[in-house]
C-alpha cells in the first residue's frame, strides 16, 4: 500500500518512512527490504535501478513500481 501512495519515487527509505507515518511505529529498514523481495518474486512489483547521483557515491537507488498483481492483491485484502 506504501508503494502505491508513494508512486513513482518509491525506494527502500521512502516506504519506510510512509510506514512509518501510517502506523506511527518505527519500521527495521531490512525488513522492508524482506518483504519487497519476498512480494517482489510472487509478482506484485517490479524493481527498477535508477542511476546514482554524485552524492550517494555511484551505488544506484532501487526503485518499486507495483503490477496489475499487485494492485489486485491489494484491492482483494481490504475487501475482507
Amino acid at each position: 500500500m506504501a508503494i502505491i501512495r508513494i508512486g513513482d519515487d518509491a525506494y527502500g527509505v521512502s516506504i519506510s518512512n510512509e510506514i512509518e507515518e501510517i502506523t506511527g511505529s518505527a519500521v527495521i529498514l531490512i525488513s522492508v527490504y524482506d518483504a519487497l523481495t519476498r512480494l517482489r518474486e510472487k509478482g506484485s512489483f517490479h524493481r527498477t535501478s535508477v542511476k546514482p547521483p554524485a552524492a550517494r557515491g555511484g551505488k544506484a537507488k532501487r526503485h518499486y513500481r507495483t503490477t496489475a498483481k499487485g494492485i489486485r492483491v491489494v484491492r482483494e485484502t481490504h475487501r475482507n
